[in-house]
């Protein structure tokens, strides 16, 4: 059932992000060409000049404006199939709550994993220079040439990891906010901010205390791994506020 959870996730959210990923992907085509065109061939006038500048603002917003509109579509199609319109329905559903959070969570992880992939890949089309991702392959490289191939290995798995906990950690933030606020019948736009402020100042507060108590104490090799266990603790506290909200606070009217 899980699997079958997860692939509604991907075909609820497939369609707009890649329609925004081609319009995007298509931006950074006509700009490849058009600084060709007046690049290499020489093509000059008032006509093509204007034309590349607007490409080039245009392709620039996309970029910026997809990115945006990516995040506000998940967290706005979280709100709607939970907690609005379909939430009737999501949650008549036989399948666990924690099922579908942890479907969620995947395709969240999924989306951000496919946004740090293309958008690079768009720009480096846009300015037809791969130079970036040769750099990349030219520094893993050279470590693992220099280095021990297991150590390089482990740390790009925790690099990989610490990313990956770090947007869990900030889109549960929102959505554990977003079902405690929603968990009144009344002014539930504005609990759900308040929950945010409320666990964004408990989040400092517990940095500082780290900061100032613990790291100080703990060998520098090991604070990563400090890191590692704060975003994952805090994960799992969310996605616990998040379910037990759905379970037995569910408030949907």
């Amino acid at each position: 059932m899980l699997g079958k959870l997860i692939k509604n996730e991907f075909v609820n959210r497939a369609k707009p992000i890649l329609g925004l990923y081609a319009i995007v992907g298509i931006l950074a085509i006509v700009h490849a060409l058009l600084n060709f065109v007046t690049a290499d061939l020489g093509v000059n006038n008032q006509y093509m000049d204007i034309t590349y500048a607007l490409i080039l603002i245009t392709f620039v917003l996309s970029v910026y404006v997809s990115m945006v509109a990516i995040i506000a579509y998940s967290f706005n199609d979280y709100g709607t199939r939970l907690f609005k319109e379909q939430g009737y329905l999501t949650h008549t559903l036989p399948v666990k709550t924690i099922h579908i959070l942890f479907a969620r969570m995947i395709c969240d992880l999924c989306v951000c994993a496919s946004m740090a992939i293309f958008y690079p890949l768009a720009i480096c089309v846009s300015a037809r220079d791969f130079s970036f991702i040769k750099q990349i392959y030219d520094e893993i490289s050279s470590i693992l040439v220099y280095g021990n191939v297991i150590t390089v290995a482990f740390d790009l798995t925790k690099l990989i990891i610490t990313l990956s906990l770090l947007a869990l950690f900030a889109s549960w933030l929102y959505y554990a906010s977003y079902a405690l606020g929603h968990s009144f019948s009344t002014g539930k736009r504005s609990k759900s901010v308040f929950f945010a402020i409320a666990f964004y100042i408990v989040i400092v507060n517990v940095i500082v205390f780290l900061e100032l108590v613990l790291l100080d104490r703990v060998d520098y090799d090991y604070r990563h791994d400090l890191v590692n266990i704060f975003l994952f603790i805090g994960v799992g506290i969310f996605v616990a506020i998040t379910n037990t909200i759905c379970k037995r606070r569910l408030n949907l009217e």
